[in-house]
């Protein structure tokens, strides 16, 4: 009962030392309140290109000889909410260089058959131009509408001729089970990141202050030079920091949903389903590994001289899930790399954001891994505690 009443005491005192310092207090929250909007202007950034691309404005070339073939092609993009201008000139050479009350990204205009044996039947020629990304991914959409268009018109002749088109024996389903591409995987990999830094750049300001800074005032020495149980200042410093980390990643992580569920994040192909679930599934994973950071920076803290010497190394050791979000791609085929923190975190994180199972086995291995180095670490931390280099600044 002492030992609890000690331990309260000193978490006590832990929590005024934070609330002491109002700055510090808005630098430790900083990355809570200002990342998830940053993250916001990027994915917003990221959804005005692609639908800037993709974007198009179709021109489309009058001719008395095709009056009907004209109007019906103009009707269909009509009612695909595509923007059709009326062109009467000769093919352009360059559609930059069209005015802008009558510029279009690229052009569409029935030919007669090429060759002598055409069968009366007309083609549909799509011009564009190549020269940019975003002109290109132009002409890709309307060569995809003008076929769809076609593939329209073949199936209401056959419906005319008395046969149905989906009267075949064979038939093409396409079924997606991954929606993922590469470029939005790209980019739920950046969504992790800010996740998977919140608990390590939260809890860096209060850590190093209540061993590195402690350390440096000379209020650290006071405790250490009574008979107190190292156990409970350890622990007292740990679980203040551990609980700052949960809490800013949880607060990170409410932020940032609310202000990307505002965003049509379908326009990128990324999918994101921020449900209740899902956030406590979120916090249950990153939860074990707060911890596993709390102990490790107090162990890296211990280790540096000074306040500004602790904040280096905190700030170098923050780095380590960029470079382990980034490297994943070549790991996820290792065994070893379901069972690594931050990687395996990664992992269960993808298939929370993309609704898919949960690998039970692979969280307990997980929760096993952060909880043996966070022993590690504290035990490291006792170590220096109870050697005469943290009292004489070695």
């Amino acid at each position: 009962m002492a030992s609890i009443k000690v331990l309260f005491a000193l978490i006590k005192k832990e929590c005024w030392e934070l609330l002491r310092d109002k700055r510090s207090l808005v630098a430790t929250f900083a990355y809570a309140l200002v990342g998830p909007f940053l993250l916001y202007v990027l994915i917003k950034g990221f959804i005005v290109t692609a639908t800037q691309e993709t974007e198009v404005n179709v021109g489309l070339q009058t001719d008395a000889r095709y009056e009907q073939s004209v109007s019906q092609i103009q009707h269909y993009l009509t009612t695909q909410n595509i923007s059709v201008v009326n062109y009467s000139g000769e093919l352009p050479t360059d559609f930059d260089q069209l005015p802008a009350d009558k510029g279009f990204d690229a052009l569409v205009r029935v030919e007669p058959p090429m060759g002598a044996h055409g069968g009366g039947r007309m083609v549909i020629a799509v011009y564009g131009d190549q020269g940019s990304q975003g002109r290109s991914k132009q002409l890709e959409k309307t060569v995809e509408l003008v076929s769809q268009f076609v593939t329209n018109q073949r199936q209401d002749d056959l419906i005319k001729q008395g046969l149905n088109p989906s009267s075949s024996q064979w038939q093409v389903e396409q079924r997606v089970i991954n929606e993922q591409t590469q470029s939005t995987n790209r980019l739920m990999d950046t969504l992790l990141i800010f996740l998977l830094l919140a608990p390590f750049f939260i809890t860096l300001n209060y850590i190093n202050d209540a061993t590195a800074g402690e350390r440096e005032r000379g209020s650290l020495m006071p405790l250490l030079t009574q008979p107190m149980n190292r156990d409970l200042l350890i622990a007292s410093k740990w679980s203040v920091g551990s609980l700052l980390g949960i809490v800013g990643s949880l607060v990170t992580m409410l932020i940032g949903f609310t202000l990307i569920a505002d965003l049509p994040v379908y326009e990128i192909g990324l999918q994101l389903n921020p449900s209740a679930v899902n956030a406590v599934l979120t916090m249950a994973i990153i939860t074990p590994l707060a911890l596993c950071i709390a102990s490790v920076q107090m162990l890296i803290a211990f280790s540096a001289k000074s306040f500004k010497e602790g904040q280096s190394y905190l700030t170098l050791f923050s780095f380590i899930p960029l470079i382990a979000v980034f490297m994943a791609d070549k790991f996820d085929d290792a065994s070893w790399s379901a069972m690594t923190p931050l990687l395996g975190h990664q992992q269960m994180l993808k298939s929370v954001f993309v609704n898919q199972e949960v690998d039970n086995a692979q969280f307990i291995g997980l929760t096993i891994s952060c909880i043996l180095i966070t022993s590690i670490a504290l035990l490291a931390v006792r170590k220096q505690l109870n050697s005469e280099g943290v009292l004489q600044g070695r």
